[in-house]
C-alpha cells in the first residue's frame, strides 16, 4: 500500500484546487508571424469597454489569446466603421492589416440584441475607394457575414461564437473559444480545507460550483455530449465515482465498490464509463456499462493500472502503468485484452490524453522530480516538449487536438496553463485566490 500511495501521488491524483474567482487568460508565448487583425469596436457599444458583454473586446481577446493573431490596439484606430461598405481599406492597409472584423449591436426589443458582423481581407478591394466610374466592389473583401438576435445574458456566448467562426475560417481549425473547462479548486481557512468542482468558459469566465466539500475532490472527465461530469469525491470518508448532470445538478454515485473507486473515463458512445478499482488486490482497469452496472475488467497482472483514456473508436484504451518497472502509458484492446506500451522516450510517462483523431497523445513526462508536459506522434514515435517549468501535471487536449490545458505552478500556487500542441504558444490562467488542479477540457457544444 506504500507503493501504491507513492505512485498515485508521483502522477498527480491527489491534488488542490482554486478559487471561485474569474480568472483571466494571459498570453505568455504566440507564434510567430501570427495573423494581423483588427477587431473594430462594434457600433452600438462603447469603445475600450471591457465589460464581459463587450462584443468586439470578447473576440479580440479571444484571438489574440490563441496566439495565432496579433491583434490591432482598439483605442488607437483612427477609424471605427460599422460595417464593410463603411470602409477604408488603404487606411488599413497603412496599419499592416491583414484582415479585420466589424460590426454593430443594436437593442432588437425585450431584453434582446441584434448583432451583426462581418470578417474582411482587407487587401481584396484595393481600388474600392479610388474615384473611378465603377461601382465600389468592397463586397470581394467580406469573407463572413452573419446576424444574430440574443438575450443580453446571451452577448458574450455570441462573442465566443463569433470567435470560432472568425479563427476556422482563417486557420482552418475549428475555433474552442465556446468550449468549457472543468477544474478542482481548493481553498485554505482557519476552519480547514474546502474543495470545489467547478465548470467555466475555456477563458475562466461564468464559473459555475458544481459541488463543495470539505473532502478531497479529483479527477473530473466529460461525458462526449458535454451535459454530464464523472469524478471522484471522498466525502463518504472513501473514494467513490459520481456522475452530475451539469445544468440541473442532480447526480448519482455509480462506483462505491470496497477499496480505490478512481480515475472515471467516459466511452466516446457515452454509455460507458472505464475505472479504476482494486476488486482484484491490485488497481485495475475495469468498464462499466452505464445502463446495466455491469463490469468488465480491461486489465490483468500485478501492477498498479490507472488512468485510463479512450480511443475515438471504443476498442482500445490507453492507461498508465508500472507493469514495465517505472510509469509508462499503454494500449489494451478491449476485445483480445493484449496489452503494448506506446511511450519510450524517458524512464517515466503518464496521465495520457489522446487527441480527437486518436493519432496524437498529450502526456506527464518525469524526469529527476522535474514533470513537464510533452506531446507525441503514436504513428512515428516522434515526441515533443511542450513545457520547462518542471512542476505541471493533469494535461487535456482541446477538442480540436490544438491545445493543451494543464495544472502549473506560478507565484508558489497553483494555475492553470495552455500549451499549443506543437509548443509554439503559451498561455496562463493566473487565479486570483486558492489553488487550481485537475482540468478537463470539454467537448464541442453543438
Amino acid at each position: 500500500m506504500r507503493h501504491l500511495t507513492k505512485f498515485f501521488f508521483l502522477i498527480g491524483l491527489f491534488i488542490s484546487g482554486s478559487s471561485y474567482a474569474v480568472v483571466d487568460l494571459e498570453l505568455t508565448q504566440g507564434v510567430q508571424g501570427a495573423i494581423p487583425i483588427a477587431i473594430v469596436p462594434f457600433a452600438g457599444q462603447k469603445a475600450n469597454d471591457q465589460s464581459p458583454d463587450n462584443v468586439a473586446a470578447v473576440v479580440n481577446a479571444d484571438l489574440q489569446n490563441s496566439g495565432r493573431f496579433r491583434t490591432m490596439d482598439q483605442g488607437s484606430m483612427g477609424q471605427q466603421p460599422p460595417s464593410a461598405d463603411q470602409v477604408d481599406f488603404s487606411y488599413w492597409q497603412k496599419q499592416n492589416v491583414s484582415n479585420m472584423v466589424v460590426g454593430n449591436v443594436q437593442p432588437a426589443g425585450g431584453g434582446r440584441y441584434r448583432v451583426q458582423f462581418q470578417l474582411l481581407n482587407a487587401y481584396a478591394n484595393q481600388g474600392a475607394n479610388k474615384n473611378t466610374s465603377a461601382a465600389p466592389s468592397w463586397q470581394n473583401s467580406v469573407l463572413l457575414s452573419n446576424s444574430f438576435t440574443v438575450d443580453a445574458s446571451q452577448l458574450r456566448s455570441l462573442a465566443h461564437h463569433i470567435s470560432d467562426l472568425v479563427y476556422e475560417n482563417l486557420t482552418g481549425d475549428r475555433g474552442v473559444f465556446s468550449t468549457r473547462i472543468a477544474y478542482v479548486v481548493a481553498q485554505q481557512s482557519p476552519q480547514g480545507s474546502q474543495y470545489s468542482l467547478e465548470v467555466s468558459d475555456m477563458d475562466g469566465y461564468n464559473p459555475k460550483p458544481l459541488l463543495t466539500s470539505n473532502e478531497p475532490i479529483m479527477s473530473p472527465s466529460w461525458s462526449p455530449d458535454g451535459r454530464r461530469l464523472a469524478y471522484v469525491s471522498f466525502e463518504k470518508g472513501h473514494t467513490a465515482v459520481y456522475v452530475q448532470d451539469i445544468n440541473s445538478g442532480s447526480r448519482q454515485v455509480v462506483s462505491d465498490f470496497p477499496g480505490l473507486n478512481n480515475a472515471p473515463a467516459w466511452s466516446p458512445d457515452g454509455n460507458r464509463l472505464a475505472l479504476v478499482l482494486t476488486r482484484t488486490g491490485y488497481p485495475k482497469i475495469f468498464v462499466m456499462n452505464l445502463g446495466s452496472k455491469q463490469l468488465t475488467q480491461a486489465t490483468t497482472g500485478d501492477s498498479i493500472d490507472t488512468e485510463p483514456t479512450w480511443t475515438p473508436d471504443g476498442r482500445s484504451i490507453l492507461f498508465t502503468s508500472n507493469r514495465g518497472g517505472g510509469p509508462q502509458i499503454y494500449r489494451t484492446n478491449l476485445g483480445s485484452g493484449n496489452a503494448q506500451r506506446v511511450t519510450f522516450s524517458g524512464n517515466y510517462n503518464a496521465s495520457p490524453s489522446l487527441s480527437p483523431d486518436g493519432k496524437s497523445l498529450a502526456l506527464l513526462n518525469g524526469n529527476s522530480n522535474r514533470f513537464t508536459i510533452a506531446f507525441q506522434d503514436l504513428s512515428s514515435g516522434r515526441y515533443t516538449g511542450l513545457t520547462q517549468s518542471g512542476n505541471d501535471q493533469s494535461p487535456s487536449i482541446a477538442p480540436n487536438g490544438k491545445m493543451v490545458i494543464y495544472a502549473t505552478q506560478a507565484g508558489g500556487r497553483g494555475v492553470l496553463g495552455m500549451v499549443s500542441t506543437d509548443g509554439r504558444v503559451k498561455i496562463v490562467l493566473p487565479a486570483r485566490g486558492g489553488e487550481v488542479r485537475e482540468p478537463a477540457w470539454g467537448p464541442f457544444l453543438n
